[in-house]
This record gives C-alpha cells, sequence and structure tokens, in this order.
C-alpha cells in the first residue's frame, strides 16, 4: 500500500494492515484498519491437510459507508481521496506475494521483516482468546510468531491466536 497508494502502514498482530492515527486530525486519532488476512486451515491426524489464505483490502470503499463494515475502517479512497484501480493494486499485491514466497522457498524467514512492522508491540492492548479477555503490553512475538502480552501483575501470557485492540495508553 505504500508504494502504490502513498499510505504509510503498519500490522496490527496477527494480520491486520493499519493506518496510523493523525494526532492533528481530531477524527483521525485512532488506527483505522486497510486490510486483513483470514486463513482457513484444516488437520487430518497429525498432518496440515489444507491451508486457505484470502487477503481483503478496502480499495475504493466511500468514506460515508465505511462505518457499515467496521467502526475501525478505512479505505485508500477515504486515505488519498483517489480512487484506485483494483487490477493494479492486485498485480502489486501479487508481485509482493511471490517475492516474499520466493524467499521462504530459499530458506530466509519472513518473521524479522513481519514483527518489524508490528504497530502492537510495546502498545497497551486488550486480546480476546475466545477462552478469556487480557490487558496488557504487548512485549514481543516469538519465533513462532506467538504474541508476548505482560499484565500489570507482570505475568507474560503466550498467545498463538486471538483478536487483539490496541488501546489509548
Amino acid at each position: 500500500m505504500e508504494h502504490l497508494a502513498g499510505l504509510p502502514v503498519a500490522l496490527k498482530w496477527p494480520n491486520d494492515l493499519l493506518i496510523a492515527p493523525r494526532p492533528a486530525h481530531p477524527a483521525l486519532e485512532s488506527w483505522r484498519k486497510l486490510a486483513g488476512v483470514l486463513t482457513e486451515t484444516g488437520i487430518q491426524g497429525t498432518r496440515l491437510a489444507f491451508a486457505v489464505v484470502g487477503i481483503g483490502v478496502n480499495v475504493n470503499v466511500p468514506p460515508e459507508a465505511l462505518a457499515t463494515l467496521a467502526p475501525d475502517a478505512t479505505s485508500i479512497l477515504a486515505e488519498t481521496g483517489r480512487l484506485t484501480d483494483r487490477a493494479t493494486l492486485l498485480a502489486a499485491l501479487l508481485g509482493n506475494v511471490e517475492a516474499r514466497y520466493d524467499a521462504l522457498r530459499g530458506g530466509r524467514s519472513p518473521h524479522e521483516e513481519w514483527a518489524a512492522r508490528l504497530a502492537t508491540l510495546g502498545q497497551p492492548i486488550t486480546a480476546s482468546t475466545g477462552q478469556e479477555t487480557i490487558a496488557g503490553v504487548a512485549e514481543a512475538v516469538d519465533e513462532d510468531s506467538a504474541l508476548l502480552l505482560r499484565t500489570p501483575d507482570g505475568t507474560l501470557h503466550r498467545l498463538v491466536a486471538g483478536d487483539v485492540t490496541l488501546r489509548h495508553p
């Protein structure tokens, strides 16, 4: 998104693409979700039978329609004021996926690049795991991409899945 649309983006653990707050604009003082990655996997016995990955990007959604998507949703159109050619965006996105896939096949892990772009780290967050909701500071991600969350009592929680909300300090 940065090269094509000129938007500064960051990642929210584990899989959301965000646009940073703009303190000079009162209506834009929080993170806004531009895109997300969804995965579905199937296990047979002890082996992975399949994995399906989908990427959703809010491209030309008008600002007035964003509230119907989610309270923190944004789009390239809303951020730039310009329509984006979706075929051009798709080609750029697929080119980036291919480059990272080639790097992975070459033995290079995407972990360091991914972790470096996480807006979540060092921030106060609330994480909902399905079984519980935990509030604390996101300290790091480990080599398995689990989020390490430290609660105010000093306990370090290792989260492998969950929904994270960035909180104001």
